[in-house]
Protein backbone atom coordinates (compact mmCIF):
# COMPACT_ATOMS: atom_id res chain seq x y z
CA UNK A 1 0.00 0.00 0.00
CA UNK A 2 3.15 2.14 0.52
CA UNK A 3 4.00 1.92 -2.78
CA UNK A 4 0.27 3.00 -3.88
CA UNK A 5 1.10 6.06 -2.07
CA UNK A 6 3.80 6.79 -3.61
CA UNK A 7 2.63 5.68 -7.18
CA UNK A 8 -0.34 8.41 -6.70
CA UNK A 9 2.71 10.85 -5.55
CA UNK A 10 3.14 11.24 -8.92
CA UNK A 11 0.56 13.19 -9.65
CA UNK A 12 2.45 15.93 -7.30
CA UNK A 13 5.59 15.78 -8.03
CA UNK A 14 6.11 14.57 -11.90
CA UNK A 15 3.44 15.82 -13.52
CA UNK A 16 4.02 19.42 -12.20
CA UNK A 17 7.91 19.53 -12.72
CA UNK A 18 9.54 16.85 -14.76
CA UNK A 19 10.36 18.22 -18.30
CA UNK A 20 9.53 15.59 -20.64
CA UNK A 21 12.77 13.82 -22.43
CA UNK A 22 15.04 16.16 -19.78
CA UNK A 23 17.52 13.96 -18.28
CA UNK A 24 17.35 14.62 -14.28
CA UNK A 25 16.66 13.41 -10.88
CA UNK A 26 12.75 13.91 -11.10
CA UNK A 27 12.58 11.97 -14.89
CA UNK A 28 14.58 9.36 -13.35
CA UNK A 29 12.42 8.10 -10.70
CA UNK A 30 9.40 8.61 -12.76
CA UNK A 31 10.81 6.09 -15.00
CA UNK A 32 11.95 3.83 -13.13
CA UNK A 33 10.06 3.83 -10.10
CA UNK A 34 6.22 5.42 -10.42
CA UNK A 35 6.07 4.43 -14.29
CA UNK A 36 8.66 1.18 -13.45
CA UNK A 37 8.54 -0.53 -10.96
CA UNK A 38 5.55 0.90 -8.71
CA UNK A 39 3.33 -0.30 -12.14
CA UNK A 40 3.48 -3.88 -10.50
CA UNK A 41 1.00 -2.70 -7.51
CA UNK A 42 -2.60 -3.44 -9.20
CA UNK A 43 -1.69 -6.32 -11.17
CA UNK A 44 -0.31 -7.47 -7.79
CA UNK A 45 -3.65 -6.61 -6.18
CA UNK A 46 -6.06 -7.87 -8.64
CA UNK A 47 -3.70 -11.21 -8.56
CA UNK A 48 -4.02 -11.95 -4.94
CA UNK A 49 -7.79 -10.89 -5.08
CA UNK A 50 -8.22 -13.83 -7.24
CA UNK A 51 -5.98 -16.26 -5.45
CA UNK A 52 -8.10 -15.10 -2.17
CA UNK A 53 -11.91 -15.25 -3.70
CA UNK A 54 -10.90 -19.11 -4.56
CA UNK A 55 -9.19 -19.51 -1.13
CA UNK A 56 -12.21 -18.60 1.44
CA UNK A 57 -14.37 -21.68 0.59
CA UNK A 58 -13.08 -22.96 -1.98
CA UNK A 59 -14.38 -23.07 -6.25
CA UNK A 60 -17.64 -24.93 -5.00
CA UNK A 61 -20.70 -22.90 -6.94
CA UNK A 62 -22.50 -23.44 -3.74
CA UNK A 63 -20.21 -21.08 -2.08
CA UNK A 64 -20.80 -18.46 -4.66
CA UNK A 65 -23.60 -17.03 -2.97
CA UNK A 66 -21.72 -16.75 0.67
CA UNK A 67 -18.79 -15.28 -1.14
CA UNK A 68 -20.65 -12.43 -2.13
CA UNK A 69 -22.47 -11.63 1.04
CA UNK A 70 -18.97 -11.27 2.07
CA UNK A 71 -18.01 -9.10 -0.41
CA UNK A 72 -20.58 -7.21 -0.48
CA UNK A 73 -19.76 -5.68 3.18
CA UNK A 74 -15.75 -5.72 2.46
CA UNK A 75 -16.30 -3.92 -1.22
CA UNK A 76 -19.68 -2.63 -1.36
CA UNK A 77 -20.71 -0.99 1.60
CA UNK A 78 -16.59 0.74 2.01
CA UNK A 79 -17.13 1.84 -1.67
CA UNK A 80 -20.41 3.60 -1.01
CA UNK A 81 -19.21 5.02 2.19
CA UNK A 82 -16.25 6.78 1.32
CA UNK A 83 -18.35 7.85 -2.25
CA UNK A 84 -21.06 9.42 -0.05
CA UNK A 85 -17.73 11.25 1.67
CA UNK A 86 -16.41 12.47 -1.02
CA UNK A 87 -19.15 13.64 -3.04
CA UNK A 88 -20.69 15.32 0.38
CA UNK A 89 -16.89 17.27 0.32
CA UNK A 90 -17.66 18.01 -3.25
CA UNK A 91 -20.82 19.16 -3.07
CA UNK A 92 -19.35 21.50 -0.60
CA UNK A 93 -16.52 22.80 -2.07
CA UNK A 94 -19.29 23.81 -5.59
CA UNK A 95 -16.72 21.16 -7.24
CA UNK A 96 -20.00 18.93 -8.09
CA UNK A 97 -23.72 19.13 -8.86
CA UNK A 98 -26.40 17.05 -7.47
CA UNK A 99 -26.62 16.01 -11.39
CA UNK A 100 -23.41 13.91 -10.74
CA UNK A 101 -24.80 12.23 -7.83
CA UNK A 102 -25.71 8.82 -9.62
CA UNK A 103 -22.59 9.13 -12.41
CA UNK A 104 -19.93 10.04 -10.52
CA UNK A 105 -20.40 6.98 -8.10
CA UNK A 106 -19.44 4.75 -11.15
CA UNK A 107 -18.16 6.83 -13.83
CA UNK A 108 -17.64 10.52 -12.69
CA UNK A 109 -17.68 12.92 -15.74
CA UNK A 110 -16.51 10.08 -18.52
CA UNK A 111 -12.95 10.12 -16.59
CA UNK A 112 -13.20 6.36 -16.16
CA UNK A 113 -12.91 6.60 -12.56
CA UNK A 114 -15.79 6.69 -9.78
CA UNK A 115 -14.99 10.19 -7.71
CA UNK A 116 -13.16 8.99 -5.06
CA UNK A 117 -10.72 8.28 -7.72
CA UNK A 118 -8.26 5.35 -6.58
CA UNK A 119 -11.69 3.19 -5.81
CA UNK A 120 -11.85 2.61 -9.77
CA UNK A 121 -10.24 -0.79 -7.88
CA UNK A 122 -12.90 -1.99 -5.99
CA UNK A 123 -15.46 -0.86 -8.65
CA UNK A 124 -13.69 -3.19 -11.29
CA UNK A 125 -13.10 -5.92 -8.22
CA UNK A 126 -16.83 -5.74 -7.25
CA UNK A 127 -17.35 -6.69 -11.10
CA UNK A 128 -14.93 -9.43 -11.59
CA UNK A 129 -16.40 -10.71 -8.38
CA UNK A 130 -19.74 -11.35 -10.46
CA UNK A 131 -17.99 -13.28 -12.94
CA UNK A 132 -15.65 -15.39 -10.96
CA UNK A 133 -18.35 -18.90 -11.47
CA UNK A 134 -18.29 -18.24 -14.92
CA UNK A 135 -14.13 -18.12 -14.93
CA UNK A 136 -13.79 -21.15 -12.82
CA UNK A 137 -16.30 -23.33 -15.34
CA UNK A 138 -13.79 -21.86 -18.16
CA UNK A 139 -10.67 -22.82 -16.47
CA UNK A 140 -12.22 -26.15 -15.54
CA UNK A 141 -13.21 -27.05 -18.89
CA UNK A 142 -10.12 -25.83 -20.90
CA UNK A 143 -6.82 -25.64 -18.19
CA UNK A 144 -4.93 -22.79 -19.05
CA UNK A 145 -5.34 -22.29 -22.68
CA UNK A 146 -8.45 -19.66 -21.75
CA UNK A 147 -5.90 -17.81 -19.32
CA UNK A 148 -3.46 -17.96 -22.78
CA UNK A 149 -5.98 -16.17 -24.70
CA UNK A 150 -6.40 -13.54 -22.14
CA UNK A 151 -2.77 -13.11 -21.78
CA UNK A 152 -2.27 -12.87 -26.02
CA UNK A 153 -4.88 -10.04 -25.64
CA UNK A 154 -3.34 -8.08 -22.83
CA UNK A 155 0.12 -8.10 -24.29
CA UNK A 156 -1.42 -6.98 -27.11
CA UNK A 157 -2.27 -3.62 -25.53
CA UNK A 158 -5.69 -4.45 -25.24
CA UNK A 159 -7.23 -2.90 -21.53
CA UNK A 160 -8.18 -5.94 -19.86
CA UNK A 161 -5.51 -5.68 -17.05
CA UNK A 162 -7.89 -6.16 -13.94
CA UNK A 163 -10.14 -9.43 -15.68
CA UNK A 164 -6.31 -10.71 -16.77
CA UNK A 165 -4.44 -10.78 -13.54
CA UNK A 166 -7.86 -11.15 -11.61
CA UNK A 167 -7.99 -14.44 -13.93
CA UNK A 168 -4.68 -15.61 -13.09
CA UNK A 169 -4.53 -15.28 -9.46
CA UNK A 170 -7.73 -17.85 -9.72
CA UNK A 171 -5.99 -20.41 -12.04
CA UNK A 172 -3.08 -20.22 -9.72
CA UNK A 173 -5.20 -21.02 -6.78
CA UNK A 174 -6.71 -23.96 -8.60
CA UNK A 175 -3.54 -25.41 -9.22
CA UNK A 176 -3.60 -25.35 -12.92
CA UNK A 177 -0.78 -23.38 -13.65
CA UNK A 178 1.36 -25.65 -11.66
CA UNK A 179 4.55 -26.29 -14.45
CA UNK A 180 4.44 -22.77 -14.74
CA UNK A 181 5.03 -22.55 -10.86
CA UNK A 182 7.82 -24.86 -10.93
CA UNK A 183 9.67 -23.05 -13.86
CA UNK A 184 8.86 -19.41 -11.94
CA UNK A 185 10.52 -21.24 -8.71
CA UNK A 186 13.24 -21.42 -10.44
CA UNK A 187 13.70 -18.02 -12.37
CA UNK A 188 12.76 -16.28 -8.91
CA UNK A 189 16.17 -16.26 -7.72
CA UNK A 190 18.08 -16.11 -10.58
CA UNK A 191 16.70 -13.71 -13.64
CA UNK A 192 13.91 -12.59 -12.00
CA UNK A 193 15.84 -9.28 -10.69
CA UNK A 194 17.57 -9.20 -13.77
CA UNK A 195 14.48 -9.07 -15.73
CA UNK A 196 13.16 -6.38 -14.23
CA UNK A 197 16.25 -4.10 -14.18
CA UNK A 198 16.44 -4.86 -18.16
CA UNK A 199 12.43 -3.69 -18.40
CA UNK A 200 13.48 -0.35 -16.39
CA UNK A 201 16.30 0.44 -18.94
CA UNK A 202 14.80 0.04 -22.25
CA UNK A 203 11.98 2.05 -20.62
CA UNK A 204 14.38 4.84 -19.70
CA UNK A 205 16.18 4.61 -23.15
CA UNK A 206 12.74 4.88 -24.58
CA UNK A 207 11.95 7.88 -22.30
CA UNK A 208 15.37 9.85 -23.65
CA UNK A 209 14.52 8.66 -27.21
CA UNK A 210 16.98 6.33 -27.88
CA UNK A 211 14.57 3.74 -28.58
CA UNK A 212 11.11 4.22 -30.70
CA UNK A 213 8.27 4.83 -28.68
CA UNK A 214 6.23 2.34 -29.99
CA UNK A 215 7.73 -0.59 -28.27
CA UNK A 216 6.62 1.21 -25.01
CA UNK A 217 3.14 0.01 -24.12
CA UNK A 218 4.72 -3.71 -24.40
CA UNK A 219 7.18 -3.06 -22.32
CA UNK A 220 4.98 -1.76 -19.55
CA UNK A 221 2.89 -4.94 -20.40
CA UNK A 222 5.64 -6.98 -19.41
CA UNK A 223 7.28 -4.97 -16.54
CA UNK A 224 4.90 -6.45 -13.99
CA UNK A 225 5.90 -10.30 -14.50
CA UNK A 226 8.99 -10.46 -13.26
CA UNK A 227 7.86 -7.84 -10.27
CA UNK A 228 5.11 -9.98 -9.46
CA UNK A 229 7.40 -12.82 -9.19
CA UNK A 230 9.71 -11.23 -6.79
CA UNK A 231 7.10 -10.12 -4.89
CA UNK A 232 5.35 -13.43 -4.59
CA UNK A 233 8.49 -14.74 -3.01
CA UNK A 234 8.57 -11.79 -0.29
CA UNK A 235 5.27 -12.13 0.45
CA UNK A 236 5.58 -16.12 0.94
CA UNK A 237 8.80 -15.36 3.21
CA UNK A 238 6.70 -12.76 4.76
CA UNK A 239 4.10 -15.10 5.99
CA UNK A 240 6.94 -17.84 6.81
CA UNK A 241 8.59 -15.39 9.31
CA UNK A 242 7.28 -14.65 12.59
CA UNK A 243 9.60 -11.75 11.98
CA UNK A 244 6.87 -10.13 9.83
CA UNK A 245 3.65 -11.20 11.79
CA UNK A 246 2.65 -8.03 12.52
CA UNK A 247 1.98 -7.09 8.81
CA UNK A 248 -0.88 -9.77 8.91
CA UNK A 249 -2.42 -7.65 11.48
CA UNK A 250 -1.90 -4.08 9.34
CA UNK A 251 -4.62 -4.89 6.76
CA UNK A 252 -7.56 -2.66 8.04
CA UNK A 253 -4.96 0.40 8.14
CA UNK A 254 -3.84 -0.73 4.89
CA UNK A 255 -7.38 -0.29 3.35
CA UNK A 256 -7.68 2.70 5.56
CA UNK A 257 -4.46 4.50 3.85
CA UNK A 258 -5.68 3.56 0.55
CA UNK A 259 -8.82 5.16 0.99
CA UNK A 260 -7.73 8.41 2.80
CA UNK A 261 -4.15 8.86 1.09
CA UNK A 262 -5.53 10.66 -1.71
CA UNK A 263 -8.12 13.21 0.01
CA UNK A 264 -4.88 14.51 2.18
CA UNK A 265 -2.82 14.57 -1.04
CA UNK A 266 -5.67 16.77 -2.53
CA UNK A 267 -5.33 19.42 0.01
CA UNK A 268 -1.55 19.22 0.61
CA UNK A 269 -0.81 19.90 -3.14
CA UNK A 270 -2.08 23.67 -3.24
CA UNK A 271 0.67 23.78 -0.20
CA UNK A 272 3.25 21.99 -1.43
CA UNK A 273 3.75 23.32 -4.67
CA UNK A 274 5.57 26.40 -4.05
CA UNK A 275 7.99 24.24 -1.88
CA UNK A 276 9.15 22.39 -4.82
CA UNK A 277 9.54 25.52 -6.78
CA UNK A 278 12.99 26.09 -4.98
CA UNK A 279 14.58 23.43 -7.12
CA UNK A 280 14.89 19.62 -8.19
CA UNK A 281 16.79 18.85 -5.41
CA UNK A 282 13.68 20.00 -3.19
CA UNK A 283 11.48 18.52 -5.29
CA UNK A 284 12.86 14.90 -5.04
CA UNK A 285 13.09 14.97 -0.95
CA UNK A 286 9.45 16.56 -1.21
CA UNK A 287 8.65 13.31 -3.28
CA UNK A 288 10.35 10.89 -0.10
CA UNK A 289 8.42 13.30 2.64
CA UNK A 290 5.64 13.83 1.37
CA UNK A 291 4.31 10.00 1.75
CA UNK A 292 6.05 9.95 4.91
CA UNK A 293 3.70 13.00 6.33
CA UNK A 294 0.75 11.50 4.40
CA UNK A 295 0.77 7.95 5.80
CA UNK A 296 1.44 9.17 8.84
CA UNK A 297 -1.65 11.90 9.46
CA UNK A 298 -3.57 8.49 8.14
CA UNK A 299 -1.92 6.62 10.93
CA UNK A 300 -2.97 9.28 13.46
CA UNK A 301 -6.73 9.05 11.86
CA UNK A 302 -6.67 5.60 12.03
CA UNK A 303 -5.88 5.60 15.81
CA UNK A 304 -8.54 8.29 16.84
CA UNK A 305 -11.20 6.48 14.75
CA UNK A 306 -9.98 3.24 16.59
CA UNK A 307 -10.36 4.39 19.61
CA UNK A 308 -13.59 6.80 19.96
CA UNK A 309 -15.45 5.60 16.40
CA UNK A 310 -14.95 2.00 16.37
CA UNK A 311 -17.90 1.16 14.48
CA UNK A 312 -17.65 3.92 11.70
CA UNK A 313 -14.21 2.72 11.67
CA UNK A 314 -15.79 -0.74 10.45
CA UNK A 315 -17.81 0.68 8.11
CA UNK A 316 -14.76 2.55 5.95
CA UNK A 317 -12.88 -0.25 6.26
CA UNK A 318 -15.27 -3.60 5.19
CA UNK A 319 -14.95 -4.68 8.32
CA UNK A 320 -18.14 -5.05 10.25
CA UNK A 321 -17.93 -7.74 12.64
CA UNK A 322 -21.50 -9.04 12.52
CA UNK A 323 -21.16 -9.55 8.54
CA UNK A 324 -21.09 -13.52 7.05
CA UNK A 325 -17.61 -14.99 7.60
Amino acid sequence: MVGVVLLHNQYTTFQQLAQPNVVSVLSFLEQTLNLGVLRVCVPFFFLISGYLIVSSGGDDARAWPQKMKRRFFTLFVPYVCWGSLTLLAALALHQATWHDVLPSFWNYHGQGTPLHFQFWFLRDLMCLSLVYPLWVWLAKGTRSLSLGVLLVLYLCNVPILSLFYFCLGISLRLGHLKRLQSIAARLIPSISSLLLLLLLMVRLTVFYQQLPAAILPYVDALIPFPAILLLWRWAKMGTSSTRWAWLGRSGQFAFFLYAFHEPLFGMLRKKALPLMDTGVIAAAAFYVLLPCVIIGISWAVFRVLQLFFPHLLSLLTGRITTHPS
